[in-house]
């Protein structure tokens, strides 16, 4: 039953967090975002934001917003990376209507290692989660956007960002597509 599951994927995640990722922090009571750049390429708006949800400011995640030609509201796909190495398979799923929400965390850009020094001792998530945790913060500033459907969103990775979006969208029901 839908219950059921509930009950077995609330144990599941536990033992997974015991076991293997470490502990993961709740979700922050709110996010602030902070526009840096908007601009436009080949007829697509970029928006570069970075998200805080601390009061220090030293704890942030830079986000890369990338939507289609019209007024949404989106789709939307979320992958770790930035601009500088995606903009060819950013392409693709602009192409077809979706907005594409780039998140700092992957090793050419990565802003998460700042979350271990904070959060820690009290949660000690590995660095492959603390990006999936990344994702979800990212997800907060996307649920705030009236242009993007929240409804349709999809999460993409390659290698050891494959790792870590599993890791998201088995920690956020968010995520409808893997």
């Amino acid at each position: 039953t839908a219950r059921a599951w509930s009950e077995q994927r609330d144990m599941l995640k536990e033992g997974l967090q015991y076991w293997i990722t470490g502990s993961i922090p709740p979700p922050p009571d709110s996010v602030r975002v902070q526009q840096q750049r908007t601009y436009a390429r080949e007829n697509i708006r970029i928006i570069e934001s970075r998200i805080y949800w601390e009061e220090d400011s030293s704890i942030s995640l830079g986000v890369e917003l990338f939507l289609p030609e019209g007024e949404g509201p989106f789709p939307v796909i979320l992958t770790p990376g930035f601009s500088g190495e995606s903009w060819m398979s950013l392409q693709s799923g602009l192409r077809r209507g979706y907005a594409v929400c780039l998140y700092h965390a992957c090793d050419d850009q990565d802003d998460t290692d700042s979350f271990a020094a904070f959060y820690y001792p009290e949660y000690d998530f590995s660095r492959i989660t603390r990006r999936a945790w990344a994702s979800h913060r990212a997800l907060d500033y996307l649920e705030s956007l009236p242009y993007i459907d929240m409804s349709q969103t999809a999460i993409m990775g390659l290698s050891r960002d494959a790792k870590q979006v599993f890791m998201a969208a088995a920690f956020d029901e968010r995520i409808q597509a893997t």
